[in-house]
């Protein structure tokens, strides 16, 4: 398969001494890789796994996480590519980016669910349950 996974743009991928979001992915896509999938990693500048890589932001954004403008470029970016190679599945692990915009992509959205779960959150997903499939 084709699969095109969508990393926060904060942290590199494997993250040094931290074990959260960037360490599931890393996992994931060399993974996948091994397995013989085309895997196409859409992260932060600095790094590395099995996967061929897109990196918008070459240098880590951490002290900008959060700050809506980095993520709406990584995010829009990665789409814009995305809709126009042919890619079997998008796994998104960037936020509510992807799903607000999973409609837009010819491609099913998986979207990989992280973080505190309370009721804004919920209200959230709900609203774009249609859009994407959820996963934790």
């Amino acid at each position: 398969m084709k699969i095109a996974v969508i990393a926060p743009v904060w942290i590199p991928i494997p993250p040094q001494g931290y074990g959260g979001i960037e360490r599931v992915i890393k996992l994931l896509v060399d993974e996948l890789v091994k397995l013989g999938h085309d895997i196409t990693l859409y992260a932060s500048g600095g790094s590395h796994t099995a996967a061929r890589q897109v990196i918008y932001m070459e240098d880590s954004l951490i002290e900008m996480m959060g700050k809506t403008l980095y993520d709406a470029y990584h995010v829009g970016q990665a789409f814009r590519q995305i809709a126009g190679e042919g890619y079997d599945l998008v796994n998104d692990h960037s936020g509510f980016l992807g799903v607000a915009f999973a409609s837009f992509l010819h491609a099913p959205v998986v979207h990989t669910l992280h973080g505190p779960f309370h009721e804004p959150v919920k209200r959230f997903y709900r609203a774009f349950n249609y859009d994407a499939l959820f996963i934790a």
